[in-house]
């Protein structure tokens, strides 16, 4: 028998959970800045309210997002890509 066997899971080396880590605030930003335009394009006469944004913004990362229905900017779609980084990454 061998004892220095590995273990059956290895852990995140510290160079991957800091690049989660940037890539999740990658796609915080540029979800926030998404949701932030859709918002004031879609409905330009209320005033953003900040708390949903910050809400809404983190549903991207269990992957669910309230349904829009105007066009999509560009940036909320990039921090829909990347919010799906860390949901996925976090699974090894």
């Amino acid at each position: 028998m061998h004892t220095d066997s590995a273990p059956d899971t290895e852990q995140y080396s510290s160079w991957g959970w800091w690049a989660t880590g940037v890539i999740a605030v990658t796609a915080f930003g540029f979800g926030f800045a998404g949701m932030w335009k859709y918002e004031r394009t879609a409905h330009p006469a209320n005033s953003v309210d900040m708390l949903s944004l910050v809400y809404h913004t983190l549903q991207l990362f269990i992957l669910h997002a309230p349904h829009l229905e105007n066009p999509i900017p560009w940036q909320l779609h990039i921090g829909r890509l990347l919010g799906a980084v860390p949901v996925f990454s976090s699974q090894r």
